[in-house]
């Protein structure tokens, strides 16, 4: 569990071992990821939206945290999955 919240970059030792936010990632890949992933919060709430649309026991809110979490889990995917290490770096992983 310690390895993935470091991958994650929410672990107590991602200084040593992980690479910080967004690292050796362009600014148009960063705000261009940030906006696939905007686009697929919002459907993911239009949909949740429209499913709950005819029940009335469900909270209102609902469709804005699950849209927020797909915000927070996919923008979290994406920048660890651009973030890259520099050749300068690969050099002292050994250190």
């Amino acid at each position: 569990m310690g390895r993935m919240l470091t991958w994650l970059g929410l672990g107590n030792r991602q200084n040593n071992e992980s690479l910080p936010l967004w690292h050796g990632v362009d600014e148009k890949t960063k705000w261009g990821s940030l906006l696939v992933c905007m686009g697929i919060a919002f459907v993911a709430f239009l949909i949740t939206n429209w499913l709950l649309e005819g029940t009335s026991s469900a909270p209102t809110y609902l469709a804005l945290l699950i849209s927020a979490g797909t915000l927070l889990i996919s923008t979290l995917i994406a920048e660890r999955s651009l973030t890259r290490v520099t050749p300068d770096e690969k050099s002292n992983e050994g250190d």
